[in-house]
C-alpha cells in the first residue's frame, strides 16, 4: 500500500470515527483501557483491604501492650501491698518486683513477634499490589509511546511528492481532480512503495 493509500485509509477511518465515534482501533483502546480500570480498580482494593488488616494489627498491638501494662501495674501493686501487709522488705519484694517486669517484658515481646507476623502476609500483599500498578502503568505508557512512534513514523514516510499532492488538493482551483492527480502520481507513489503497476 502506497503511502497516500495508507492516508485515504486513515482519512476512513478518520471519518468513520467523527461520524459514528467508533472504529476497530478506538474499540480496542476502550477494551485495552477498561481492562487496565479494572485490573487498577482490583489492585487497589486489595491495598485497601490490607492497609485496614494491618491498621486492625496495630490496634490489636496497643491493646495488648496496654494490657499487658495493666496486669504489670496489678501485679507490682499485689506483691507492694503483700510485703507491706507482711512486713516484709528487701531483696524478695526486689526479685519478685523485677520477676514481673521481666515477665511483662517477655510478654511484649511475644505480642510484637506474632503481630509482625500476622503483618507479613499483608505487607507482601501491598508490595505485589503496587508491583502491579506499576506494570499497569508501564503498559498504558508504552501504549501511548507507539501511537505516537506510529503517528512520527508515518509523518516520516512523507515526502515532497506527497506535499505537492496536498497543495493540489487543497488549492482549490477546481483544475484538477482527485484522480487526474492519481494518474499522475501513481508511478511515483509505485516507485516509493515499491508497489508493481
Amino acid at each position: 500500500m502506497s503511502l497516500f493509500q495508507s492516508l485515504v485509509a486513515d482519512t476512513a477511518t478518520s471519518l468513520e470515527l467523527l461520524v459514528t465515534g467508533d472504529n476497530d482501533s478506538t474499540r480496542q483502546a476502550e477494551v485495552d483501557g477498561y481492562n487496565r480500570g479494572v485490573r487498577k480498580g482490583n489492585q487497589n482494593r486489595a491495598i485497601e483491604a490490607a492497609t485496614k488488616n494491618l491498621n486492625a494489627l496495630e490496634r490489636d498491638r496497643a491493646a495488648m501492650q496496654n494490657q499487658i501494662e495493666l496486669s504489670e501495674a496489678q501485679a507490682q501493686s499485689h506483691i507492694n501491698v503483700s510485703a507491706a501487709t507482711a512486713g516484709v522488705r528487701g531483696g524478695s519484694v526486689n526479685a519478685q518486683s523485677q520477676s514481673v517486669s521481666r515477665n511483662a517484658a517477655k510478654a511484649t515481646r511475644g505480642v510484637n513477634k506474632r503481630i509482625e507476623q500476622q503483618q507479613d502476609p499483608y505487607l507482601a500483599q501491598i508490595g505485589r499490589s503496587t508491583s502491579s500498578l506499576l506494570s499497569i502503568d508501564r503498559q498504558e505508557q508504552q501504549s501511548e509511546t507507539s501511537f505516537l512512534q506510529n503517528m512520527f513514523k508515518r509523518a516520516g514516510q512523507i515526502d515532497s511528492t506527497d506535499l505537492m499532492l496536498g497543495e493540489s488538493l487543497f488549492a482549490g482551483n477546481g483544475s484538477t481532480s482527485v484522480n487526474e492527480l492519481w494518474a499522475s502520481n501513481t508511478k511515483k507513489y509505485a516507485r516509493y512503495s515499491g508497489e508493481k503497476l
